[in-house]
């Protein structure tokens, strides 16, 4: 039976050269005592907590929130019908570019929105572990109202450890070389596997549009860019769609994904499938491993990858960060990891153990999504908690995103 697995490319601390934003690649050398030490440490610290997932539920970053305002824009292509659901007779809606001539047409018309992705866990000056990947340039935004940077779209699975911690050291590359460091982490929804950077600066970069993912047919052309193997940034590889609703079952996850041929290997993840218009219709996210086994690899469909942008740019905000822990009987409870000041840090506190939100039992990091997901800024949260051996019922704000 084959194992489906994410296209990170996750290497060893000692391959990593010393300037935690160079993508050239080197030697690699005996492993250092330290990271031994540094990694064995927090390995232990890991099993004592127990703690096997965390969640952000609207904090944007570990830095001080800004509440400066953030004016965000999408690329996406013009249409003038509604999304219809997938069939073999769908046609482009209306007021979309025509096809491209060729693959090379198609290719330097998108090329320059996909960039490479490293993703750091950083001690100190010691790296703990180091990933690669992709991303697609998909938008831009103004703070303030003016022009600030860009965001990049990727897999959460990309810039997060195994517990859902973010890496504390992300930076992109573009094409052209220039290397950019990750200014926050505006969102990042291990569920549906995406996360959205933001990069602060001036300079212009390209990026692309949104397809509709509900317009593709089994057999159309389509062509994958990324960083396969996390160091041959800007590779191009064609293929079809080979199913449009497949359901794939990775680390214990089920996800309904596009299938294509295209090939695709670790280092892919993130970057974007296209069809022959130049228009982003999934982010790549998988691959099917095992012997004997080439070419199925796997893409989220541009139109979820759309709905959970939206939902991390603009969606609402707590301001705080929640984990999933074990208790002494095997069960599993959720509780308060950290408090951003300012937003519901006169109501809740670290390690206040979640039992209820507007009356439906908590138990698990999805039952915290689920509630946020119906959620928006102004409403109010009705929730129970257990601090110490007290239980108490407090109100929770939800918040507009700030920056």
């Amino acid at each position: 039976m084959a194992d489906f697995i994410y296209n990170d490319f996750q290497n060893d601390p000692d391959g990593f050269n010393e300037n935690p934003y160079s993508y050239q690649s080197r030697q690699r050398k005996n492993t250092n005592l330290v990271v031994i030490l540094v990694c064995a440490f927090f390995s232990v610290l890991i099993l004592l907590t127990t703690i096997f997932g965390f969640i952000i539920v609207g904090r944007v970053s570990s830095r001080t929130v800004d509440t400066k305002n953030v004016e965000s824009l999408i690329f996406s292509s013009p249409t003038s019908q509604p999304s219809t659901p997938k069939n073999p007779s769908a046609t482009t809606p209306a007021g979309t570019t025509e096809d491209y001539k060729s693959y090379s047409e198609v290719i330097y018309a998108v090329k320059d929105s996909v960039v490479d992705i490293k993703a750091q866990f950083v001690s100190g000056s010691t790296v703990l572990s180091e990933g690669a990947g992709s991303g697609v340039i998909i938008g831009s935004y103004k703070i303030d109202g003016n022009p600030a940077g860009y965001y990049i779209v990727t897999n959460a699975h990309v810039v997060e450890n195994d517990s859902g911690a973010i890496a504390n050291r992300i930076a992109i590359r573009t094409t052209e070389g220039k290397e950019y460091p990750v200014t926050r982490v505006r969102g990042s929804d291990s569920q549906g596997d995406i996360a959205v950077l933001m990069v602060d600066t001036t300079n212009t970069l390209k990026g692309v549009s949104f397809g509709d993912s509900n317009y593709l047919t089994l057999g159309q052309e389509v062509i994958a860019i990324g960083n396969p193997l996390g160091e041959l940034g800007g590779s191009c590889t064609n293929g079809i769609i080979s199913a449009l609703d497949r359901e794939v079952e990775i680390d214990g996850q089920v996800f309904t994904l596009l299938q294509t041929n295209a090939a695709i290997n670790q280092g892919n993840s993130g970057g974007g499938l296209f069809n022959m218009r130049g228009q982003l219709i999934g982010i790549i996210n998988a691959k099917s491993m095992g012997s004997g086994i080439e070419g199925i690899g796997f893409a989220i469909p541009s139109n979820d990858v759309r709905k959970i942008v939206d939902y991390l740019i603009e969606g609402p905000y707590l301001g705080i960060t929640v984990a999933s822990a074990t208790d002494a009987f095997g069960g599993s409870y959720v509780y308060v990891h950290d408090i951003d000041a300012g937003y519901n840090s006169n109501n809740i506190q670290k390690q206040d153990i979640i039992l209820a939100m507007n009356g439906i039992d908590i138990s698990t990091l999805e039952d915290v999504r689920k509630i946020m997901r119906d959620s928006k800024p102004g409403d109010t949260i009705e929730t129970v908690i257990k601090r110490g051996n007290a239980f108490l019922t407090v109100t929770l704000t939800v918040y507009q995103k700030p920056y």
